[in-house]
């Protein structure tokens, strides 16, 4: 589970990193920048690549993507699936 979350927050990072944004573990991503639709898809596509987790179309609501650990809530959940 750490593992995963940690993941998460590498790959969270390495996005805002690409956009010279800096954040913490409870930013909100939108507010810093870092979410908008088109990233919530390269961020879905990392997850499933880098984590081979296959997500639910309707698992894709706003909230799950707003911090780091709104992300890795969602992912553990998709996982658990």
């Amino acid at each position: 589970m750490e593992d995963i979350c940690r993941s998460v927050q590498e790959i969270v990072y390495r996005m805002a990193s690409e956009k010279n944004i800096e954040i913490t573990d409870t930013s909100n991503l939108y507010n810093a920048g870092v979410m908008d639709s088109l990233n919530i898809i390269i961020l879905l596509s990392r997850l499933q690549s880098d984590l081979s987790v296959d997500i639910q179309e309707e698992a894709l609501a706003p909230e799950n993507f707003e911090s780091i650990k709104a992300v890795c809530t969602f992912v553990l959940a998709a996982i658990s699936k």
